[in-house]
């Protein structure tokens, strides 16, 4: 089809031919801010202990004290990021575990009866391989 075609057309429409085409427009859009949306759905990190469950936004910066069976855990959220900073058990694996970043990760204290893990959407869509495949 000639260019001049085109622009025949366009010429021919009438005000109402441009409804049904402006209400594909606005379902298009509408699904592509769905879609976009998605990825940007907030993450929480979820602490367990013996004292209960609770939640904390992994968007804010915090430092936070958990009593747990031997004593007081501390867990650190900073830049997306959680992770044990220090524990009252022996071993200390969970301090070693390092930092968890994105959704089904999780982290352990077993003496201390503490553990947290992230829940919602993870903002990064890479999967990382676990220390066995790896």
């Amino acid at each position: 089809m000639k260019i001049h075609k085109v622009f025949f057309l366009f010429k021919s429409l009438r005000p109402l031919d441009l409804v049904p085409l402006a209400a594909f427009v606005a379902a298009i859009w509408f699904c592509m801010s769905l879609l976009f949306s998605q990825g940007t759905s907030r993450q929480v990190l979820v602490v367990h202990s013996p004292e209960g469950r609770f939640a904390y936004s992994m968007d804010r910066d915090t430092r936070v004290e958990i009593k747990g069976n031997l004593g007081s855990s501390w867990i650190v959220i900073r830049d997306g990021c959680a992770w044990f900073e220090s524990s009252p058990c022996d071993n200390k694996i969970c301090v070693e575990t390092g930092k968890i970043t994105m959704e089904r990760q999780w982290a352990a204290c077993m003496p201390n009866g503490v553990m947290i893990h992230i829940e919602g959407k993870s903002k990064k869509y890479t999967q990382d391989l676990d220390a066995v495949v790896n």
